[in-house]
């Protein structure tokens, strides 16, 4: 086996070990639930069970279905939804760190910089269940591998790069926007090393000028120039855009989803909000940044792990040890400015979408030792191997903190064995985690539809983005959106009649309804601190 070999090995075995926390019964991932009754209501459909009596699918409205597709059809065979999300999360993250290894590869570079990816796949997106955003990544930096080798993709190059930006484009739409901007970049770069195109431009650009300085040209030399110029300009850019041609399969799509979407064009008048942008000044990015890639676990380890792998990266800017000479070290600074740029381009939320462009800070900082080492040396092997420490370090972490997690969850349990097609509402009162820095319990509601086949509120159904869609007639009452963050405002005469039971984590004024009060009454019917599963009165 060859060292190369081993580091390989390494790198996979390493995100292969950052992923076993995922064994535990209750991943403390915000979405996670909801994405496997997501899953789970696939099944269901394709089976004829309870829930094909509430739900039905709509593909024309929306391209976000690959997950929940892929899942569906996963999930008989490796143990139901939640065994199947597990699956895929598993193999987008070893698959990221694979992607990685094989970009590395095609740019000439160390292989072994990929490594600070693995402290990283617990990262913020990750935590709040950013699912198809995950699984969306280790396909564009696949699809960014092909188009950044040293020679043009090959006829199955670009056919296998038409499919993952294809595949890309039916997770989500954010991965999109990167693959497209960086392919963009990565081939302008690649090819201007390659060809030397940017020498080429700037001395055809200089020409004219100095001929103007030197006397002028006519007007018929200035036109012939002129065409010259363009036909030169065309000349470089040609093998650019033969490099991403094969992006063009995103056209139809992309003016089907502008067309149709249900995001461009909302038809709920609980979602006709503002869709004007939020973007973040580049101070509050930094300050948010550790929160985003890292901070996500209660105690201080984390931050310090976050601080190691800082150090090591900007380490690798000293300018000791021997210069390294690559011709993918161009087109591997462009594609880490391409996405850093992502973080300031996009905003931050737009109308009910929120996190696009911190998202992208965990890939920017993944992507950081590919651009910023240039120097093979000490300083280099000592940063591969803080990479590793920080791993093991990350690893163990996270295992310990997403099994004193499972405590949280435990009393969710309450809501096993409740009749198949019953509905559940569910209030948050308390979203607060001992082990987690964000709210890990706000979807618990949505076991009930994985265990019990039973519809559940809130959920993403509720969600113009969303596959899934209520049949006629059996969408409940619900109040404006962001209705599911304000439990307090729960409107027992309306809400009440559309729900068999209530799950409260915590106590409000809300919920239990005071005696007398319109609508239907409660009783409590079973109760696992502090969480209570109450019953709706005959």
């Amino acid at each position: 086996m060859t060292s190369r070999t081993a580091w390989r090995l390494l790198a996979l075995g390493l995100a292969a070990v950052a992923m076993l926390p995922l064994r535990h019964d209750f991943p403390p991932i915000l979405d996670f639930p909801e994405h496997a009754a997501t899953i789970a209501t696939f099944v269901d459909l394709w089976r004829g069970g309870p829930l094909a009596d509430w739900y039905q699918t709509d593909f024309l409205h929306t391209q976000y279905w690959l997950m929940a597709v892929t899942g569906a059809l996963l999930a008989p065979l490796v143990g139901g939804p939640a065994a199947a999300l597990k699956v895929l999360l598993v193999a987008a993250s070893v698959g990221l760190v694979g992607a990685l290894l094989r970009l590395a590869s095609r740019l000439e570079l160390d292989e072994r910089l990929v490594v600070v990816a693995v402290p990283l796949l617990w990262s913020r997106p990750f935590t709040l269940g950013f699912v198809p955003f995950v699984l969306a990544t280790p396909l564009v930096v696949l699809a960014l591998s092909e188009l950044s080798a040293v020679a043009p993709p090959s006829r199955r190059g670009q056919a296998l790069v038409a499919a993952l930006a294809l595949a890309a484009f039916f997770l989500n739409l954010a991965s999109v926007v990167w693959l497209v901007g960086a392919a963009v970049l990565v081939a302008l770069a690649r090819e201007a090393g390659k060809r030397g195109a940017l020498h080429v431009l700037h001395g055809e650009l200089r020409a004219p000028r100095q001929a103007g300085v030197t006397g002028g040209l006519g007007a018929r030399e200035e036109e012939r120039s002129a065409e010259h110029l363009k036909g030169r300009v065309r000349e470089a850019l040609r093998p650019v855009l033969a490099r991403v041609g094969s992006l063009t399969v995103l056209v139809l799509p992309l003016g089907a989803w502008l067309a149709f979407s249900s995001v461009t064009n909302v038809d709920a008048s609980r979602f006709a909000v503002s869709m004007k942008g939020e973007w973040w000044s580049p101070g509050r990015l930094l300050r948010e940044a550790p929160g985003w890639l890292m901070d996500r676990w209660s105690g201080d380890l984390d931050v310090v792990l976050l601080a190691a792998l800082l150090f090591a990266c900007l380490a690798l800017l000293l300018p000791l040890g021997e210069r390294e000479p690559s011709t993918g070290r161009w087109p591997a600074v462009a594609l880490f400015v391409s996405t850093a740029a992502l973080t300031l381009a996009l905003p931050f939320s737009r109308g009910w979408l929120w996190g696009l462009s911190t998202r992208f800070l965990p890939m920017t900082l993944t992507l950081a030792p590919l651009a910023l080492s240039w120097r093979r040396g000490l300083v280099r092997h000592l940063a591969v191997a803080a990479f590793v420490l920080v791993s093991l370090a990350n690893a163990w972490d996270v295992e310990r903190h997403v099994a004193a997690a499972q405590a949280e969850f435990a009393g969710v349990r309450v809501l096993e064995g409740l009749p198949p097609g019953s509905r559940l509402l569910q209030l948050s009162f308390d979203e607060g985690s001992g082990q987690v820095n964000d709210s890990i319990v706000g979807h618990a509601g949505a076991w009930h539809r994985v265990w019990n086949r039973g519809p559940n509120e809130p959920s993403f159904v509720d969600l113009p983005q969303s596959v899934l869609r209520y049949r006629d007639g059996k969408a409940p009452w619900m109040r404006p959106w962001p209705w599911e963050f304000s439990p307090n405002d729960y409107d027992n005469a309306s809400e009440g009649p559309h729900y068999t039971f209530v799950l409260t984590r915590g106590q409000g004024p809300s919920f239990p309804p005071a005696p007398g009060a319109a609508g239907p009454a409660w009783k409590l019917l079973r109760e696992a601190a502090p969480w209570r599963l109450w019953e709706r009165a005959p």
